[in-house]
């Protein structure tokens, strides 16, 4: 099973092993290192601000009814087939736990990580992917120290 560490460990094995890195493997780093962040933010939301995230969740606009109690649950699988935006809530129940610098960064990470999967015309080099990925592994720490 793959865990939040093992996403950041390839992205940072992408980077670190050889001198010479295409700007494909620089993208594909920024993507990984964003998703074990993200991963993680999701773990320890869901563990220690779940009150907080549900509130998030249900905040958000649905056109159907809400199901509280698989809301309640944090039900992964209700989540993505209501639509909800995970990445939003997240930031945004950062927030709300009064860590709004830590939010911040999240949404410039994700921007980061949009820009380097669908943003073919910017130039992505292993400085720059090493420098994204080391900051993103600094986030996650400060994240699951909450």
């Amino acid at each position: 099973m793959i865990t939040n560490e093992k996403f950041l460990e390839f992205a940072k094995k992408i980077l670190f092993v050889t001198d010479a890195v295409p700007e494909e493997e620089c993208r594909s780093a920024i993507s990984r290192a964003y998703y074990s962040l993200f991963h993680e933010a999701r773990d320890t939301l869901r563990r220690r601000y779940s009150l907080s995230l549900i509130q998030q969740f249900f905040r958000q606009k649905r056109r159907q009814p809400i199901d509280r109690r698989r809301l309640n649950q944090l039900d992964k699988a209700y989540i993505r087939q209501m639509g909800f935006n995970e990445h939003k809530a997240y930031r945004d129940t950062l927030i709300d736990i009064g860590r709004a610098k830590e939010a911040q960064l999240f949404q410039n990470f994700r921007i980061k990580r949009n820009q380097a999967d669908y943003e073919l015309d910017l130039n992505f080099t292993k400085d720059d992917s090493k420098a994204i990925v080391e900051a993103i592994e600094k986030l996650m720490n400060q994240i699951k120290s909450l």
